[in-house]
């Protein structure tokens, strides 16, 4: 039963065969509030999907994502989550995705209902082009109508259980960057293409998408159908202060492909797809682009810049970087 047969099985019983003169989210506000207290379905479906993402990013047995979260801040999180931001300190480790959690928080607690396509619960810091997802597997699970696992679990009205949307295999960095490489692809075209008689069955798609992730998930498996050698470098094996290996291969991840975005479409000309090099020779000239606009007699915007590109720039020391662009 989803969430919005029970609300309605609820209302039957409190209002009988009268008209319901409330409506059911009056009624789950707590009783000091004027309301009658009732449970809010919506409520505990967002925590046990929170809780499930949480799975999919900490391999401790250990997961409650609010003792993760405290490790990355001194302040007690009980109180942290109430100052202000302008009086929020920084936090000890530069990883992106502890403010994720803060921020999708602090949006819950305000929003009833945040869970949608542009969910902030995700990787890609307040990039609304990509679907939702914590890991790669996110993008490997495809469901029967050709839609994108994580974007039909997010959006569902209906209550699944856990082992409905638990993990199954993983996806190797170099799949899941071949998915997002379609997606800057895609958005950087113009609506205005035509299709020629020359086209090939992926310019066909291409040019008939309308950008849905029924449309992406078609594109993305005629190009990953080619075998695939996972990436395997002792890069992806590195970790760094007190982020585990995960975290700091998501966070190497989140950053490069927020990074990559510029190649949407004023960085990126081509009718092609850009390959690995291509990214990241693009990256590394955005990177020094912005770091010659620092003022180095301003010690906050370094510090911000060293933030946002620390993950960047531990990937440019490693041999991985110099076998991908030579």
């Amino acid at each position: 039963m989803g969430i919005t047969e029970l609300h309605s099985t609820i209302s039957q019983y409190i209002w009988k065969h009268r008209r319901a003169r409330q409506k059911f989210d009056n009624l789950t506000q707590p009783k000091v509030s004027g309301g009658l207290g009732f449970p809010d379905f919506w409520a505990y479906h967002k925590a046990a999907i929170l809780q499930r993402i949480l799975d999919f990013y900490v391999l401790q047995p250990s997961k409650l994502w609010i003792g993760v979260v405290q490790a990355s801040y001194e302040t007690p999180l009980d109180k942290y989550l109430w100052l202000p931001k302008t009086d929020r300190e920084v936090r000890k480790t530069p990883d992106p995705i502890m403010t994720e959690i803060v921020d999708t928080w602090e949006s819950l607690k305000y929003r009833r209902c945040l869970l949608n396509e542009n969910s902030r619960i995700t990787p890609i810091l307040h990039n609304k082009d990509f679907t939702p997802g914590l890991r790669p597997i996110n993008f490997k699970h495809w469901t029967s109508t050709n839609s994108l696992w994580a974007y039909q679990l997010l959006n569902s009205r209906s209550l699944k259980s856990m082992a409905d949307i638990l993990p199954l295999e993983n996806t190797t960095p170099l799949e899941m960057l071949c998915l997002h490489q379609i997606r800057h692809f895609l958005a950087a075209k113009s609506i205005t293409d035509e299709t020629g008689p020359e086209d090939t069955l992926f310019e066909q798609m291409f040019n008939n998408s309308d950008r849905t992730p029924h449309e992406i998930a078609k594109i993305y498996k005629m190009l990953i159908c080619r075998p695939i050698t996972p990436i395997l470098s002792p890069f992806f094996l590195l970790h760094s202060n007190e982020m585990s290996p995960v975290q700091y291969k998501n966070a190497l991840i989140s950053i490069l492909i927020t990074v990559a975005k510029s190649l949407i479409p004023l960085f990126w000309k081509s009718n092609l797809i850009p390959t690995l090099k291509d990214w990241a020779l693009k990256v590394n000239e955005i990177h020094q682009f912005e770091s010659c606009k620092v003022d180095i007699t301003r010690p906050k915007q370094q510090e911000k810049l060293a933030l946002k590109w620390f993950h960047w720039t531990q990937f440019l020391e490693s041999p991985e970087y110099l076998a991908l662009v030579t």
